[in-house]
């Protein structure tokens, strides 16, 4: 890997990678049944996370 250059990205797209991480992990909880799905439109809501509407 010594030959691959550095990447940087802005900060604002690592906010964002960030932010769908997490959210992936509280879509995950829903589909477990520990957070509603009221809960998660909640949270993406707050946090700006874009989602598409299933």
């Amino acid at each position: 890997m010594k030959d691959m250059p550095d990447i940087t990205f802005p900060p604002e797209v690592e906010e964002m990678a960030i932010k769908l991480a997490a959210f992936d992990i509280m879509k995950q909880l829903c589909d477990d049944g520990k957070i509603t799905k009221n809960e998660l439109e909640y949270i993406a809501k707050k946090h700006n996370v874009p989602v598409d509407k299933e």
